[in-house]
């Protein structure tokens, strides 16, 4: 990382930037929905205790902070939102209250306190700190999932569309939603094209709610959800796969017997289509930030297109094609030379 990097993100303040009180601070604000009690109209501070059921002095401590980061700011009827704090509204459509939850799966950012655990031994900063993986909370927990399965809604929601209009998904006749979650994006590439059949495949509760909605859309004769695990054989004889903000979740191991029961899962000619960050959008911080979260927090890693395509080749298909949409890239996987995908 380059010197002016490194000053144009820290502003020559290590001390702020280390702080964890501003982090928190907004992280709260969000979890007990300042932004929208002020939206509301309750704008004093007692107003806002008595809404989110807090205490009046600690809430005011807070406020000012958000004040002096520009999250707040002060007026004669109390306390309003600036263009900043607007984004920490539940409607709004960037989906960070929803992230920085702590009620729900945004409490997983709480791992990070165990940084220093992972960096001295390689392991999961957020077993060490909860006693359990991510997924084996949201196995045990069905309203924690339901709050990470919102929180991805609302990451893929915003970009479905042209996803679906960016790629010919129709041209695969059928596909499968691979760790698919509530259907979302499976509902969008149906609507945007009509000949095309489709089915998520994910566990427990993303399963349940992924039939609501495709119920919700008038899709029941184009779609349906079923129950397995990717790391398991999945159903198979589907045009294509589909594989959204799944494999960076997972250490290469893991990455690779996904990537090779999807290969087994499409028909001989079929693709499996990864959807991650286009290279384009990735800025030094967000790509450094994110390989640090993923590792410590879950093992995983968001790769390049370099690291993605070794990956492939070990699992016997071949980087066919990559299409940049907005801030995604569509990567076409396809068999590789004198290989089946089955």
């Amino acid at each position: 990382m380059s010197n002016t990097t490194t000053s144009a993100y820290l502003v020559g303040d290590l001390p702020a930037a280390a702080d964890l009180a501003t982090p928190m601070a907004i992280r709260v604000a969000a979890t007990i929905g300042v932004a929208d009690r002020i939206s509301e109209g309750r704008r004093d501070v007692g107003a806002l205790a008595q809404v989110t059921g807090t205490d009046p002095g600690a809430l005011e401590l807070l406020l000012n902070h958000l004040v002096a980061i520009g999250v707040l700011l002060r007026t004669e009827c109390g306390y309003a939102l600036t263009e900043l704090g607007q984004g920490l509204r539940s409607d709004h459509p960037g989906g960070l209250r929803a992230r920085f939850n702590l009620d729900g799966s945004g409490h997983s950012a709480l791992g990070m306190i165990e940084l220093l655990h992972t960096v001295r031994t390689g392991e999961s900063a957020y077993k060490r700190h909860f006693g359990h993986s991510f997924y084996e909370k949201c196995a045990a927990d069905p309203e924690f999932a339901h709050s990470f399965h919102m929180l991805m809604r609302g990451t893929i929601e915003s970009e479905a569309r042209d996803i679906a209009f960016g790629y010919d998904w129709g041209a695969l006749t059928t596909i499968a939603d691979v760790g698919g979650g509530d259907g979302t994006l499976l509902i969008e590439l149906l609507r945007a094209h009509p000949t095309l059949r489709g089915t998520v495949i994910d566990m427990g509760a993303a399963v349940e709610a992924a039939l609501e909605n495709i119920h919700a859309a008038g899709l029941e004769e184009r779609a349906d959800a079923v129950e397995a695990s990717f790391f398991e054989e999945l159903p198979s004889h589907f045009g294509g796969c589909v594989l959204s903000s799944v494999l960076p979740d997972w250490p290469d191991a893991d990455a690779l017997r996904i990537l090779r029961n999807c290969a087994r899962a499409v028909a001989p000619r079929g693709k499996v289509l990864v959807l991650k960050p286009s290279e384009k959008s990735r800025t030094e911080h967000w790509t450094t930030a994110q390989a640090l979260r993923l590792y410590a927090l879950q093992g995983g890693r968001e790769r390049s297109l370099e690291e993605l395509e070794s990956l492939v080749a070990e699992s016997g298909m071949r980087l066919a094609e990559v299409t940049d949409i907005g801030r995604r890239s569509i990567v076409e996987l396809a068999a590789a030379a004198g290989q089946s995908t089955e």
